[in-house]
């Protein structure tokens, strides 16, 4: 323990023609699942990212948990700030944005993952190391 997975395959993610994120690493640890994102507006004046209350991870057959936090990050990955659920928080234009996204543990022996935000991002098809 834990079990890290750096730049994840990702089968499709959400199509967002103003911004983009990408999944920098996941973090399985004996209690926690920690999913590291990047996230870029391409916006003209900025723009805001939001994180939904009602976001879930799951492998689409036996589980599914919804998220418990969001931290905002430094360059370097650590821990800077924690941040509200359904709060918007502007992003200036072309500036990384980096978010830690808590999860419970994902259960032994899972290999792949969606991240689904009702009615906003989604990344499906997320290979994971899990050993068994």
């Amino acid at each position: 323990w834990p079990f890290y997975t750096y730049n994840p395959y990702v089968a499709a993610d959400s199509d967002d023609s103003y911004g983009t994120s990408q999944i920098t690493d996941i973090t399985i640890t004996d209690a926690l699942t920690f999913v590291a994102i990047d996230y870029y507006s391409y916006y003209p004046a900025g723009g805001w990212v939001a994180f939904a209350s009602n976001m879930y991870i799951t492998d689409n057959n036996t589980f599914r948990a919804n998220i418990m936090g969001i931290f905002a990050c430094d360059n370097e990955g650590n821990i800077v700030e924690s941040k509200n659920l359904d709060e918007r928080y502007d992003v200036n234009r072309g500036e990384r944005n980096r978010v830690l996204l808590v999860f419970p543990r994902i259960p032994t022996g899972i290999r792949e993952v969606d991240i689904i935000e009702p009615n906003g991002f989604f990344w499906r098809g997320i290979k994971i190391n899990n050993i068994d």
